[in-house]
């Protein structure tokens, strides 16, 4: 096991292009964003830590976490990426500690996100929140294929529309 400082952490962008992927997808898919990513400006990703084991294929972000490009930008206590050892590609990426994704004025809240790769699907669960153009809808879990733009919510679902708050 590895363990870098903050300073290293931006050396590892792989993993904060395919967040910032994810938040992409997600603006074509389901119109979360106010602004379109730029894919060549900068992925600047700190942390209080970075542990890497390339022999299981696993990167840990961890303390006050943040990923940035452009508009859009991911906050959360703990990111860790999945991949396959050898080939670098990553399989999933798991956020979980007050995680918030902010895409311009739209933002995405819970307490763990997933995102698996292969499905293209995340899943964020716990005290799920979202706001978006003046719109809040919270639950306890959301599902959302990031190819199709579906989604399903479940668990005490509640939506307030046209709250004014943009």
């Amino acid at each position: 096991l590895k363990e870098y400082g903050v300073n290293k952490a931006v050396i590892f962008g792989l993993v904060g292009w395919a967040f910032i992927g994810v938040a992409i997808a997600q603006q074509g898919a389901t119109g979360f964003g106010s602004v379109v990513a730029d894919r060549e400006k900068p992925i600047e990703i700190s942390a209080d830590q970075l542990a890497i084991n390339d022999e299981t294929g696993v990167t840990e972000f961890s303390g006050m976490v943040e990923i940035l490009q452009g508009d859009l930008s991911l906050n959360a206590d703990f990111v860790q990426a999945t991949y396959t050892p050898g080939s670098g590609a990553i399989e999933t990426l798991l956020a979980t500690g007050e995680v918030i994704l902010r895409s311009g004025e739209d933002e995405a809240k819970a307490d763990r996100a997933e995102y698996a790769v292969d499905s293209d699907q995340i899943i964020m669960t716990g005290n799920v929140f979202v706001r978006q153009a003046g719109n809040n809808l919270s639950a306890e879990r959301a599902e959302i294929n990031l190819e199709t733009g579906a989604a399903t919510l479940s668990g005490r679902v509640k939506t307030v529309l046209g709250t004014g708050d943009d």
